[in-house]
């Protein structure tokens, strides 16, 4: 199994097809399993990389100074940064879900070089008021009923990492948090994708971010919640294929 190590870390990735490089980054519970579906498709056309962030699946854990603190995206940001220098990629496609969409804006306004198109998938860039309320009632029905999908990539760490991640989402301090500023420094052909039926954040918020990036495209998605790449599978395939390629020369 392959590892890059960053800063004493081991970080597993993995590696499909040939072509110009794409860089999948996963939500905030998530792990290189959340492309499933996604990787054989863009494999076709295009060198996948995913990876599992660090305490995330196979890689290290997160060592306890440097949990989910207000600054952990922009952290993992820069592990995403070093991570592509390690494998010698640069003008990457870069496709982030959720908080690897908030980790695409960091790394897109902060490491311009490294980023050629971005899609931004249900991303945040900031905390909307009455966010807590689905992760509330996310950790009432993991508390009731641990999912698979949580349980078997991250192992018997899958409880510390959930806990962590909600109760810092849910605290006062991440009222505060706010990337706006960030999202005029992106330059990249940019495309937005939400779920208009996404509970964790309302379509203004997708609108706000498109507002935010010069020259971005915004494809709301019918009928469709928090995992557009999932729920919509075919439509979200056939829609990121046409961008990339179209955007290929960038």
């Amino acid at each position: 199994m392959p590892f890059a190590e960053l800063n004493g870390y081991h970080i597993y990735y993995e590696e499909r097809g040939q072509g110009p490089p794409v860089l999948l980054l996963h939500h905030g519970l998530g792990s290189t399993r959340a492309w499933d579906n996604l990787i054989p498709t863009l494999a076709q056309r295009y060198h996948v990389i995913v990876n599992d962030r660090r305490g995330y699946g196979r890689s290290d854990p997160r060592p306890p100074q440097a949990g989910f603190e207000l600054d952990f995206l922009q952290r993992d940001a820069e592990d995403t940064a070093q991570f592509l220098r390690e494998l010698g990629m640069d003008r990457a496609h870069v496709i982030g879900h959720s908080d690897g969409g908030s980790i695409a804006i960091y790394l897109t306004a902060l490491y311009p070089d490294l980023v050629r198109t971005l899609v931004l998938e249900a991303a945040h860039a900031w905390t909307q008021e009455g966010m807590d309320l689905p992760l509330i009632a996310l950790k009432r029905e993991v508390d009731e009923c641990p999912p698979a999908w949580l349980r078997l990539p991250h192992g018997e760490r899958w409880r510390q990492l959930f806990d962590a991640w909600i109760e810092n989402w849910t605290s006062p301090g991440w009222r505060e948090w706010d990337i706006r500023p960030l999202l005029a420094k992106i330059k990249a052909p940019t495309l937005i994708v939400q779920g208009d039926r996404d509970k964790f954040a309302p379509v203004s918020h997708a609108q706000a971010i498109a507002a935010g990036i010069p020259h971005s495209e915004l494809w709301i998605v019918p009928d469709c919640g928090h995992t557009p790449h999932v729920e919509k599978a075919e439509e979200f395939q056939r829609q990121v294929l046409a961008f990339l390629q179209k955007h290929e020369g960038s």
